[in-house]
Parts: structure tokens; sequence; C-alpha cells
């Protein structure tokens, strides 16, 4: 069973019981990348938390970080300043994650981050452990009314397909 690691939804945690096997390049791919598979599973994340997660990890070694946790920071980095972020190798891990997800005819196991613990386990028989967490204020206090329309246009079809409130709860 082939992982499809969408950014920012426990992929390293993932990778931390299955480690990934040459070549790398294969990180951060979609689906129709793997021509051969049938079977796939991935992890999915509430699209406001999702970015807000991307954007301590981008951010986090940054000398002002303590003081960019707010909208109007947060507003600029995804219009303006994502795209001068040279850290950003891999432009994929903006997509949305039904980008990933590419082939409809080919099943795919979704596991949710708000309870990948109990997915993993129900699937795999095993625990996840929790790798690479990035600690930040609750995702809501970034989002302003601007930010959570530009937000929820972005990201759309996330919301739908995946069944997320488009309301920030």
């Amino acid at each position: 069973m082939q992982f499809i690691h969408i950014p920012k939804t426990a992929g390293k945690s993932v990778h931390a019981v299955f480690p990934r096997t040459p070549p790398f390049e294969r990180h951060h791919q979609p689906m129709s990348y793997y021509k051969d598979e049938t079977e796939f599973y991935t992890t999915i994340r509430n699209p406001y938390d999702r970015l807000v997660s991307l954007f301590c990890y981008i951010n986090r070694d940054q000398p002002n970080y303590n003081e960019i946790h707010n909208p109007e920071y947060f507003y600029w980095w995804f219009t303006v300043g994502k795209d001068q972020e040279p850290k950003m190798a891999n432009p994929n891990v903006f997509n949305t994650m039904s980008w990933y997800l590419d082939v409809p005819e080919k099943p795919v196991k979704i596991l949710r981050f708000e309870t990948v613990g109990q997915d993993f386990k129900e699937l795999f028989g095993q625990d996840l452990p929790h790798v690479n967490e990035n600690e930040h204020p609750p995702y809501q206090g970034y989002y302003d009314k601007k930010m959570t329309e530009l937000v929820r246009d972005y990201y759309s079809e996330d919301f739908i397909r995946f069944n997320y409130s488009e309301e920030l709860v």
C-alpha cells in the first residue's frame, strides 16, 4: 500500500513507522506519480489548521518567530511572502489535499489528522509516534475575516471533499 504524503498532515510520523525508500524525490507526490500502485492511504487535516502548521514550520527559524503569530503577518505571508520564501523548494506544499489524490478511480484509505493515532492503529495494528511537532497558538487566532475567506476559497475543494467545516471551530 502506497502512502501519499500530504505536507503537514502527520506524514513524518507515518515515515517513522514505515521509512521512505529511495528515490526520495517521491516525497510529496500525487497519486498519479505512482503509476503501478493500486492501493493507497493518506492523512488529511483541517485546511485552516494545516496552513497554520505549514506557516509555523516554515518560519520556525525566524529571529522574530514569537512576534509573527497574528492575522496581519499570516495574511501577508500567504498572499506575498510565501512566493519569496527560499525554503520552499517544493512548491507542492501549498497545493490542496485533493491535488494529491488525483486518480479518483483508485481507492484511498483516509486517515484524519484529528484522529490519526486511532485511524493508524485500526489500519495497521500499531501505534503512530508523534514526530515533528511544532508548537503554536490555536489556529483560529491566525484568522481574521479576510484570511478566513481567502483560505476558504483557496482550499474550497478540500472543505467539501473531506467534509471539513468552513467555519472556524
